[in-house]
């Protein structure tokens, strides 16, 4: 609730991973005008028993109040909670079959990433969306919090920034300095003040880089 403090009456949807989601903070979040759709352990309290045997691509659904429970097999079995999917909603996907393709009938929740792709929010794969989902999670990185080398400790200083600053990813400057990296990787973020792409893994590096 903390996390979604600032959205409270906005509805907008929020998606989250079993780590948070369960029937109490669903109930909350509706309460306070906020949509949550997530995946579900199976142990949590107030969640339907999770069925012995499902076929693969079979799923079930079932309803109680504001809250919608699914559990959907694909490869393994998958339990997902949502505060505002309709229960008979439904969508397809693409399965691969040995060497055919063909369209399977899958329940309507959406993750972040497609949700995203659907309203022309985003263009990038999979893993790309991943990567800047968790450094949109943890920047604003400044020099006093970048990783430091045990051999040449960093001193503390605000001299250099870590945040987005690119609307479209460029090759890391440390990445494409680094012999071992046979592909240098792309990013949105990059120092502020010397204006160059970098992962936030690399910004310690080039902090020190600058300081020889």
């Amino acid at each position: 609730m903390d996390l979604a403090r600032p959205y409270i009456g906005s509805h907008v949807s929020i998606f989250m991973d079993n780590f948070y989601s369960g029937v109490p903070l669903f109930e909350d979040l509706k309460a306070h005008g906020l949509y949550a759709c997530g995946t579900v352990r199976s142990n949590r309290k107030g969640i339907p028993p999770k069925p012995p045997a499902m076929d693969r691509h079979q799923y079930q659904v079932s309803k109680k109040d504001d809250l919608t429970f699914c559990a959907w097999r694909d490869t393994k079995v998958v339990l997902v909670l949502s505060n505002y999917h309709e229960p008979m909603a439904e969508g397809t996907v693409r399965r691969r079959q040995g060497d055919i393709q063909t369209e399977v009938t899958v329940p309507a929740c959406y993750n972040s990433y497609i949700a995203a792709r659907s309203a022309g929010a985003y263009k990038g794969g999979y893993k790309e969306w991943q990567e800047d989902l968790a450094q949109e999670l943890v920047t604003p990185v400044t020099a006093k919090s970048a990783p430091q080398c045990a051999a040449a400790p960093v001193a503390a200083s605000a001299e250099h920034d870590c945040e987005k600053i690119f609307d479209k990813r460029k090759i890391c400057r440390e990445c494409s300095l680094s012999k071992s990296e046979a592909r240098p990787g792309a990013t949105v973020y990059g120092c502020r003040q010397c204006n160059v792409p970098l992962h936030i893994q690399c910004f310690g590096k080039h902090y020190r880089s600058t300081r020889q």
